[in-house]
């Protein structure tokens, strides 16, 4: 039972840990043009 809660757990800061490189990845390609850094950061 802790074994599965463990796996669900993992697997939930797996997901947000992929959704937060997609988020900056979108950031980064949009804002591109402009201060690409700085930007990513202010989308947070």
């Amino acid at each position: 039972m802790v074994a599965k809660m463990d796996r669900i757990a993992l697997i939930n800061d797996f997901i947000s840990y992929i959704g937060l490189i997609l988020i900056s990845l979108v950031c980064n390609t949009f804002l591109n043009f402009d201060n690409g850094k700085e930007n990513a950061l202010s989308c947070f």
